[in-house]
């Protein structure tokens, strides 16, 4: 199982404006019409760990594949064409990284 994850950096005062354009239309694009796990998470501080004032609101999307191909797929299409409406909404502040995670099977 693969677990693909976009990190979204987000100025703090547009943050709720993110996290609508991200329901509305970030979601559709990346569904693309098929049933496919999203989840949405958003970075917490931890306890005793001070942030910058002007430090950005880091929004996690995770998805998960069962193969290569279909992830490679999905990043050719609907991956791009999420990045590139994130891009031209938010412009210069638009800031976003992806990671690949392949999960392990073992009990810890």
């Amino acid at each position: 199982m693969l677990i693909h994850n976009i990190t979204f950096v987000v100025d703090p005062v547009r943050t709720e404006e993110f996290l609508r354009w991200l329901h509305v239309e970030g979601v559709i694009i990346l569904r693309n019409g098929q049933e496919r796990e999203l989840s949405v998470a958003i970075l917490r501080e931890v306890e005793g760990q001070v942030n910058p004032p002007d430090r950005g609101v880091s929004v996690a999307l995770r998805t998960l594949f069962d193969g290569e191909s279909a992830l490679r797929e999905w990043e050719r299409n609907e991956l791009e064409r999420c990045l590139a409406a994130y891009r031209e909404k938010f412009g210069s502040e638009a800031l976003a990284f992806c990671t690949l995670l392949e999960q392990l099977d073992f009990i810890v």
